[in-house]
């Protein structure tokens, strides 16, 4: 296992897409960090529902999206372990697919931010 795991981080796409997408993760915990204390007891984070209180969630629910985007990129990297020895392609696939959940999750919370305060 060490040795898949060692050819999967030496392709350089792979190992920069992973990289990033936790950085971009780490980033959005540390903007959900500093804006806690300021932010109000209850955010619009369900835009997806009708109007009303049903959209509503409280101040730990922007932890919902970190979480989630945390365990695909987890996901993601274990499948592209898996299958990187006969479809690197995919593997690198899956990379990006994690880079864009982990950025479009921050730009999610950035704008659930920009849009209380």
């Amino acid at each position: 296992m060490k040795e898949l795991t060692d050819k999967l981080f030496a392709d350089k796409t792979i190992l920069w897409g992973t990289v990033l997408s936790l950085i971009i993760l780490f980033f959005s915990l540390v903007l959900i960090a500093l804006f806690y204390r300021v932010l109000p007891p209850v955010l619009p984070a369900f835009n997806q529902l009708p109007w009303g209180t049903d959209r509503l969630a409280g101040r730990l629910a922007l932890l919902i999206p970190v979480g989630i985007a945390f365990s695909i990129v987890v996901g993601n990297s274990i499948v592209s372990n898996m299958v990187y020895e006969k479809m690197q392609v995919a593997a690198r696939m899956l990379t990006f697919t994690t880079l864009l959940v982990s950025t479009l999750t921050l730009i999610f919370i950035f704008r659930i931010i920009q849009l209380v305060l």
